[in-house]
């Protein structure tokens, strides 16, 4: 999905840096990134970010903007 570079450097990479620490510490965790689009746009206005651990604990679950 097209994303600005605020949005996937900036904001998704301490979402990203949780999710790695919840597998480096041995859980096995499962991951989506949805985007969200308003009309034709073909660029999605936010990325909805969850991840939860096999236990069902949450991880992540944050909306990020993508704006430029």
């Amino acid at each position: 999905m097209p994303l600005y570079p605020n949005a996937n450097r900036n904001e998704m990479k301490g979402y990203e840096n949780q999710i790695a620490a919840s597998i480096n510490a041995g859980n096995t965790v499962y991951y989506t990134a949805t985007p969200n689009y308003i009309g034709e746009n073909p660029i999605p206005i936010s990325i909805t970010m969850e991840a939860w651990t096999s236990s069902g604990a949450s991880v992540v679950s944050v909306s990020i903007l993508n704006i430029p």
